[in-house]
């Protein structure tokens, strides 16, 4: 694995552990030692902390997926810095089963070669599309590319750094902004009132 990813990796586990440290305590304050709690049981004040149980579960799942896309985006634009042309080489296919294992179908990636100081790199994404959606062979790319070193083509993107990573940002985004401003009314106390 490439160092500086491993180095990415290890931020995005220390931020993701911050917010959700973060978000257990707000979860815990609200349970327990919010002042505006109509409980004064501790089982009334367990039951009135479920709800935001599942709202911290929602919050740190799409928090989580937001801080990989932007770390990932963070490090694809200040490491990926050489730009060349590629050529889809190949495509590797590999037969993906459905859950049920009764059916599947072919999936596809798109193998890239190009040329760095005089020496050919191929380089392969882990994601898998159906053949529609995969490129033809022979088919010319803009790549950006992390050069280690003279024998390590580290991480790349094809287009905008962005690619690959949407689906995930969108995630983040319908998982974050429903579980704020659930933790917003449940802290406020709205949900005391229903």
């Amino acid at each position: 694995m490439n160092p500086k990813a491993g180095k990415n990796k290890t931020v995005q586990r220390v931020i993701s552990i911050i917010c959700c440290l973060i978000i257990v305590g707000i979860c815990i304050w609200s349970t327990f030692m919010n002042p505006n709690s109509r409980a004064e049981s501790l089982t009334g004040k367990l039951v009135n902390g479920i709800p935001l149980l599942f709202v911290g579960i929602f919050a740190m799942a799409g928090i989580y997926s937001l801080i990989d896309v932007f770390t990932s985006l963070a490090y694809r634009i200040k490491h990926c810095k050489y730009v060349t042309e590629a050529v889809c080489a190949e495509l590797d296919a590999k037969y993906s089963e459905d859950s049920d294992s009764a059916s599947g179908s072919w999936v596809y990636t798109p193998v890239y070669e190009f040329k760095y100081n005089g020496q050919n790199y191929r380089v392969k994404n882990d994601a898998y599309v159906s053949k529609v959606f995969a490129p033809k062979e022979g088919t010319a790319a803009t790549i950006h590319v992390d050069i280690d070193d003279e024998h390590d083509p580290g991480d790349y993107y094809i287009g905008n750094p962005f690619q690959g990573i949407t689906a995930k940002f969108i995630v983040g985004l319908v998982f974050t902004i429903p579980a704020v401003w659930m933790f917003i009314v449940l802290i406020l106390g709205y949900a005391n009132f229903a």
